[in-house]
């Protein structure tokens, strides 16, 4: 359990089975304020492949984000999968399949929320 969440403030508790593991989502309300918004400050998001997200603000700001960490996991994981079904039959689907496909979404989660704690 999270240290920053109340007990009293959870309204519901989701397990969810995947690909061979159970996920468990604590759902709870968060009162927040809307934040107040400077309508002449913009951000363009360029979304690409090697360079993951280029991004350039009317401030005098721009940053890359690099993704050819991201694009070499999921390489990896085509092939592994290429591999695994060659001469299958279609739609075919195992547990080895599973685990392989699980490790590469938490790869891919764990690498989307370490680029998005990244302050420029």
């Amino acid at each position: 359990m999270d240290s920053n969440l109340e007990f009293k403030e959870i309204r519901e508790i989701r397990i969810l089975p995947r690909n061979g593991c159970f996920y468990v989502e604590w759902v709870y309300e968060l009162k927040a304020d809307r934040p107040q918004l400077d309508q002449a400050k913009v951000l363009g998001i360029d979304h690409g492949v090697d360079n993951w997200l280029s991004c350039v603000s009317n401030v005098g700001t721009s940053f890359i984000i690099d993704g050819k960490h991201i694009k070499s996991k999921n390489q990896w994981y085509n092939k592994q999968v290429a591999t695994i079904k060659e001469s299958q039959p279609q739609g075919f689907w195992s547990k080895k399949l599973a685990g392989i496909t699980e490790k590469r979404n938490r790869q891919m989660r764990d690498a989307v929320n370490m680029r998005s704690e990244i302050s420029y």
